[in-house]
């Protein structure tokens, strides 16, 4: 069979040979035609193209939003990642294993938290972090949706006592993190956060000298804080005090 008839007898609907030429796409490098094509055989009901359609859904998704560094991700492919852990569930159902739907919540937690930063967007940005907490909660969490829940619950306009912990926890744990942990992002960032939050006493007690120290080690990751900590003034004995 050539390829031209192949492409003929998919698009008359035959499910099997959509399958043969995404492998063939697939095989090419070429993944948006290999993913097109899974993606229409699982439409179809077929039972073997649930799993690489969700697969590669998740990878393209991924690479999408490596390179753009989220400006390219929309709720449709939020939608799309939602539609490829169904079809996670229907293979399960239908006696297939796979260990595949971790990784695909987690893609989706954090193209959910990149398009709840959008104008005009329907992602919330309650539905994200309810996103990014279910790929918190996956066996192998990664240090990026660590990160990214706790950028979450720190930019929330109201956090739960029980949040407010969880924030402060995430950003202490993550400020041990290095770039080669998570190389596309300054992580002096999560320093400042923290210091804000020793400040404002979200998730722990108030304390000027803990805060005063995160930010120095934001600015020694690089991340300015020249301007908040000129606010601080060394007490006589020891220790530095916020002017508030």
């Amino acid at each position: 069979m050539t390829l031209e008839e192949a492409i003929e007898l998919a698009n008359q609907g035959n499910l099997e040979v959509m399958t043969t030429l995404a492998g063939y796409y697939y095989d090419h490098n070429e993944y948006n035609e290999a993913k097109a094509w899974y993606c229409r055989a699982a439409e179809g009901g077929l039972v073997q193209a649930f799993i690489p359609a969700a697969l590669l859904t998740s990878m393209l998704s991924r690479a999408t939003r490596k390179v753009s560094g989220g400006d390219a991700i929309r709720d449709q492919d939020v939608n799309d990642l939602t539609q490829a852990l169904q079809w996670i569930d229907r293979a399960k159902a239908n006696g297939l294993s796979t260990d595949a739907d971790g990784g695909v919540i987690r893609e989706r937690a954090l193209c959910a938290y990149a398009a709840s930063k959008k104008d005009g967007t329907s992602i919330s940005a309650e539905k994200a972090i309810a996103y990014l907490k279910e790929g918190y909660a996956t066996t192998d969490k990664t240090p990026e949706v660590e990160i990214y829940l706790a950028f979450a619950l720190y930019e929330a306009a109201h956090l739960s006592a029980a949040d407010s912990s969880l924030c402060f926890n995430l950003l202490r744990r993550c400020c041990s993190y290095t770039e080669k942990d998570e190389p596309d992002v300054n992580l002096g960032i999560l320093d400042a956060y923290l210091g804000f939050c020793y400040l404002e006493g979200k998730g722990c007690n108030i304390d000027d000298n803990a805060a005063y120290e995160c930010f120095l080690k934001a600015c020694q990751k690089g991340f300015d804080c020249s301007d908040i900590l000129g606010s601080f003034k060394k007490k006589m004995f020891g220790g530095y005090v916020f002017k508030r």
